[in-house]
């Protein structure tokens, strides 16, 4: 474990030029490092956050049904079991050599017998540059930021060497500034307090179709790509804490024999004046358009879902958030299904596209509807193999061929068959050079569709519940059964001299996300899917105020509600069921005030203190329309609905309002740009929900909704005045009717005993 340790080395910096095709970083092959320094092994719970969760299958990730092997970890599922096992890390530092030095960090060890098992694990402060595994690894405080010029990150086996797929699959690794998109992000501290966000802008992202194609050994060469060289002269920046965030596949049989792997992660690092002289790169991550799921864990991973054998096309379009110059894209796909995707400068207008009607952003088209669409014919029937998208891709030349758009990068989807099954490769990824502004219209277009595949499909991660399913009735297809990603990452040449991790998600329309994902887009995307056009009325002044007061109100109850943990589906359950137990007995409270005469004298002389009237001067007796409890009913709906108004306000008001889903740091430099971004959706303004617009909007809302309520209680009052009063009239007219009867009947009486009196016989002075 110390200084025979086998990692990737890169060969001698090569100076990076700008001239096509852009695919400047060295990858590398695994060699020893040489002599290193490594640390004592250490108990992996002593990472700082740290979490590692096993799940045995698909089925059993996608419901978060795992076993937990950090057994303190405060965030993991009530109902989740926890291992014995003891998982361990080991932090060695090397040589301080002239191009950087490496900091390596592995976990483990893994044991895995296949099936399609998961391993997820994610720690804050990687490496421990922020003096969490002591002063020996700390960076940041002594200095501003440092500098990351290469990377090496994958499985291996206990004696160092790259693991390959077959059989380990890299579902993803992410390093991200802050806690990126793990268990260890916080929505509701984001969406409340403005901090520690769901990032999902990379220092540098690895998925399974990163290993390089090579026909010559397709099992085991192409390892040369875990990791990559940045050049001679960049650095990517970095001015926080760094974390890893990560899921690893054994995509062998179940049953098969058992490994023993781990995993590892090793950067090169310059600081001080060697970080002073290098230029910063930064990286923007584009996501296609999906729905996120409430319920699942595969539905948190933004994918769309395709035909698996028949031609499909999806197209979405987003702005730049900054301007630079392209240095290393890359493109992330789904192999098994995937054909071919492009990134274009320009409009899907200007490319040719611009019939195609999408009816939900995140649902591609049959490609035989898109051609019907277009004014073209279908060149075959499905399963077409590629031939029907052909034509598309034909059209999109001829618009770049007339300079309408301009081809950026064109990743052509690669396979390998071992074993009798097939493994993702990375694409063949041809791309030009791109210069580009903030606001910069790009279009992203993907085509898919594999005849080997059968036509439909029947796996764990398509069926979810989305609250976008109430609100918008999904549209996807029944036989649109694979899920896809159609990602491209994007390393630039800043403009400046920061560094900058960013992500979007992208749409039909430019302007309908924020160039940088902000926490108005994601209120939006749990509610809608990926919104289709910018922010409405609606979202603005109702929905994003009533989700802030929502928000906080989960807060006070389920502090440890994560993005990416299961939602707390139960605690916002039983606080429904207590909000209406209160509402109704709210509600018993109102009809009983507003029947008391005391409580209504009461609430009179507070009328004549406030606004010199009583609310039940003049009530005469009404129209039985005005009698029934439909009209208390909406009397105290509309003062319900004015205190949340007041409430969601409120919250809106004192909670940050311009968050974007980044790092701390990043949030800064967005508010530092300030005007100088050319963005039509979410350009920073006021910091927090206090501005012009909100105040000149919300507070004739809350009067309106005020004096509905005022109007509708006054009513309500009088009603109930004018009911009391010929509820008096009419006892008063039958205590008259029962006094006249029973006048009535002394009269009768009376005469009776008169008419008596006149018809008895005399009595003579005689008789007496």
């Amino acid at each position: 474990m110390c200084s025979s340790i086998l990692l990737a080395i890169f060969p001698s910096a090569v100076a990076v030029t700008h001239a096509p095709p852009v695919t400047n970083f060295v990858d590398f092959a695994a060699s020893e490092l040489g002599d290193i320094k490594c640390g004592p092994e250490q108990d992996y719970e002593s990472l700082m956050d740290a979490h590692l969760i096993h799940y045995t299958s698909d089925e059993k990730y996608d419901k978060f049904d795992g076993y937990d092997l950090v057994k303190d970890y405060a965030k993991r599922p009530r109902d989740m079991a926890s291992s014995d096992e003891k998982p361990k890390t080991v932090r060695c530092v090397g040589e301080d050599k002239e191009e950087g030095t490496w900091h390596v960090q592995r976990i483990g060890p893994f044991r895995s017998t296949g099936g399609n098992d998961w391993w997820q694990f994610a720690w804050l402060d990687m490496f421990g540059f922020d003096g969490s595994l002591g002063n020996e690894y700390q960076i940041l405080g002594a200095e501003e930021s440092y500098g990351m010029t290469g990377h090496w990150t994958g499985p291996i086996t206990s004696d160092g060497k790259p693991i390959p797929l077959p059989p380990l699959h890299i579902h993803h690794i992410h390093l991200t500034q802050g806690a990126g998109l793990s268990w260890s992000s916080d929505f509701l501290d984001c969406s409340i307090d403005g901090k520690n966000c769901p990032d999902g802008g990379m220092i540098y992202a690895h998925h399974g179709d990163k290993q390089k194609l090579d026909k010559d050994d397709p099992r085991l060469l192409g390892l040369h790509a875990f990791g990559e060289d940045y050049g001679q002269g960049w650095a990517k920046k970095l001015y926080e804490p760094i974390s890893c965030t990560g899921e690893i596949n054994d995509l062998r049989p179940a049953g098969s024999p058992e490994i023993e792997w781990w995993y590892q992660s090793a950067v090169r690092i310059v600081r001080g004046k060697k970080n002073k002289d290098v230029a910063p790169l930064s990286m923007h991550y584009l996501y296609n358009p999906f729905e996120i799921g409430i319920n699942t864990q595969f539905s948190r991973f933004g994918c769309y879902r395709v035909h698996p054998s028949h031609d499909t096309v999806h197209v979405y379009t987003g702005r730049m958030p900054y301007g630079g110059e392209l240095i290393h894209p890359d493109a992330h796909m789904h192999m098994s299904a995937a054909q071919q995707m492009y990134l274009f400068s320009g409009s899907p207008e200007d490319l040719g596209l611009g019939a195609l009607a999408f009816d939900y952003t995140w649902v591609p088209l049959n490609t035989v509807e898109a051609l019907r669409a277009m004014g073209l014919t279908p060149a075959a029937s499905e399963p077409a193999g590629g031939a029907n998208n052909q034509k598309i891709v034909d059209v999109l030349s001829r618009s770049v061929s007339e300079g309408r758009a301009y081809q950026v990068c064109h990743a052509k989807a690669n396979r390998v068959k071992l074993d009798g099954r097939s493994w993702d490769r990375a694409s063949s990824l041809e791309c030009n050079p791109w210069s580009f502004e903030s606001g910069t219209q790009y279009t992203s277009v993907a085509f898919n569709g594999n005849p080997d595949l059968p036509d439909m499909r029947d796996a764990p991660g398509i069926y979810y519940n989305a609250i976008s399913q109430l609100t918008r009735p999904s549209s996807i297809p029944k036989e649109f059964t694979f899920t896809q990603h159609a990602h491209w990452f994007l390393t630039y040449a800043s403009t400046d001299q920061y560094s900058k991790y960013t992500w979007a998600l992208g749409s039909q329309d430019p302007d309908a996300i924020t160039p940088i994902v902000s926490k108005a887009d994601l209120y939006r995307l749990l509610v809608w899917g990926t919104p289709r056009h910018g922010p409405t009325f609606f979202d603005t002044f109702v929905l994003f105020p009533l989700l802030n007061l929502a928000l906080a109100l989960l807060k006070l109850f389920h502090p440890t509600f994560t993005w990416f943990s299961p939602w707390p589906l139960r605690t916002a359950f039983w606080l429904i069921v207590a909000l209406f137990v209160a509402m109704l007995a709210a509600f018993y409270a109102f009809l009983w005030a507003i029947r008391n005469p005391t409580v209504n004298l009461a609430v009179n002389r507070l009328s004549l203190n406030t606004i010199g009237k009583r609310i039940s001067l003049g009530a005469d007796l009404p129209d039985k329309t005005h009698y029934p409890i439909g009209l208390e009913i909406m009397s105290y709906l509309s003062l319900a609905a004015t205190c949340i108004a007041v409430f969601a306000a409120a919250v809106t008001i004192i909670v940050p309002g311009d968050i974007y889903l980044v790092s701390d740091f990043g949030q800064e430099l967005i508010q530092e740009a300030g005007e100088e971004l050319n963005w039509s959706t979410g350009k920073p303004s006021g910091r927090y929900g206090v501005n012009a617009s909100f105040v000149l909007v919300a507070l004739p809302m809350i009067l309106g909704l005020g004096a509905v309520a005022f109007w509708c209680l006054r009513n309500t009052i009088r009603a109930e005045v004018a009911r009391r009063r010929l509820s008096e009239r009419i006892h008063a007219a039958m205590a008259f009717k029962s006094l006249r009867d029973l006048i009535g009947a002394i009269e009768e009486e009376d005469e009776e005993m008169e008419e008596s009196i006149e018809c008895a016989p005399m009595l003579s002075s005689k008789d007496v």
